[in-house]
């Protein structure tokens, strides 16, 4: 099966840093590759941002301009507020599964403000919207019609959500 442009460009970016976190995962925390392992999710955050930059003409559905009437406003808000008290809490016994390959605990000994306002950059601008334009501008649709670009979001079945 070939992919085209549009399912490659919107695939890349998720593909290497899911790579890049599999690879930081393997890292020995020691330092024994040489350098230390935090500075791998840098390496994510600036690849796949120089990929977005790159292909960013190509992200059709990052130009409209549209705005969600009160309803969708309202409903982003409130999934807005259930997703964010789930995520400080993402350490609760019920959400853990094993321990984690690469921790990122700001507290602990120094902090360097470079690898915290790296971390900010990626969790708040970059990895939002690489997983957004794979999972919603390309896997959901692609489930829905393999031939993806002419599928809206919205229109999109039950299945498609569910899967993707």
């Amino acid at each position: 099966m070939t992919l085209s442009r549009d399912a490659l460009v919107r695939i890349a970016p998720f593909a290497l840093f899911m790579a890049l976190l599999a690879l930081r995962g393997a890292a020995p925390a020691d330092g024994a590759w040489g350098f230390d392992p935090r500075w791998l999710y840098a390496a994510s955050v600036l690849g796949c941002g120089a990929l977005l930059a790159l292909f960013w003409r190509e992200y059709g559905e990052l130009a409209r301009q549209t705005l969600p009437d009160v309803r969708e406003a309202m409903l982003a808000i409130v999934t807005g507020l259930i997703v964010f008290a789930l995520w400080i809490h993402l350490d609760a016994p019920w959400m853990t599964i094993g321990t984690p390959s690469a921790p990122f605990v700001p507290g602990s000994g120094s902090t360097e403000t470079s690898l915290v306002a790296i971390r900010f950059i990626g969790a708040a601008l970059i990895v939002p919207l690489i997983e957004e334009l794979f999972w919603r501008s390309f896997l959901m649709r692609w489930i829905e019609q393999p031939v993806f670009q002419g599928v809206e979001p919205r229109r999109v079945g039950l299945r498609a959500v569910v899967l993707s």
